[in-house]
């Protein structure tokens, strides 16, 4: 009989600990504080053409796949893809 009682003890315990939300933040990488703190990603951009990949179309604005998913990892880090900063590399 205490066997049991406590094996049900045990388990309400259990399953009151996972209903409960943690309490421990998951810790910051030092990269994604410092692209905070300099409130820009640098993203690289080919110098010259990279078709479907990174170019500079006739409005001299960055396209392609690349400049799109340097957007998408700006947004998700700082809320914002105008604060992509692409940097031609040759």
């Amino acid at each position: 009989m205490m066997k049991s009682t406590v094996n049900t003890v045990a388990a309400a315990g259990l399953a009151l600990a996972a209903l409960v939300p943690g309490t421990a933040t998951a810790a910051q990488s030092p990269t994604v504080k410092q692209i905070e703190d300099r409130g820009t990603l640098l993203c690289s951009g080919r110098n010259g053409s990279y078709f479907g990949f990174g170019e500079v179309n006739d409005k001299n604005e960055w396209k392609g796949l690349d400049i799109d998913l340097s957007r998408a990892l700006t947004t998700a880090i700082l809320g914002d893809p105008a604060k992509a900063q692409i940097v031609p590399l040759s």
